[in-house]
């Protein structure tokens, strides 16, 4: 090759190589950008996700405590009528026990018996 061939040769290649640079820059950016705008949608997702999440949390924490408030009237109402049934039974069993030793027949003992063993 002479010296005038190999010019015109490198030239083209420049200039082909230059372009093909360009369209690599030019691909690299819009990847770049779609990449970018992509990484703010998530941003933006994870942070919806958070509040949700912060949102749901607040509630079933709202909800642990009225349910706690709830057992915890529960059983004082359980405890109240307890107490309010086994005053009254106690009462019954003294006067029953009372009664036995004023019993005269049998009959009356029996009935006596019935109710004493119906009622422990």
């Amino acid at each position: 090759m002479t010296e005038n061939n190999a010019e015109p040769v490198s030239i083209t290649r420049f200039y082909r190589e230059r372009k093909a640079r360009k369209e690599a820059e030019s691909l690299l950016e819009d990847k770049s950008l779609k990449l970018y705008n992509s990484n703010l949608q998530l941003k933006e997702l994870a942070n919806s996700q958070e509040k949700m999440i912060l949102e749901r949390t607040k509630d079933l924490e709202l909800a642990k405590n009225e349910a706690l408030a709830s057992s915890k009237t529960k059983s004082e109402f359980v405890a109240v009528m307890s107490h309010e049934i086994r005053t009254p039974i106690n009462g019954v069993l003294g006067s029953l026990s009372l009664l036995s030793s004023h019993l005269s027949t049998k009959k009356a003992k029996e009935l006596f018996d019935i109710a004493l063993t119906w009622s422990t």
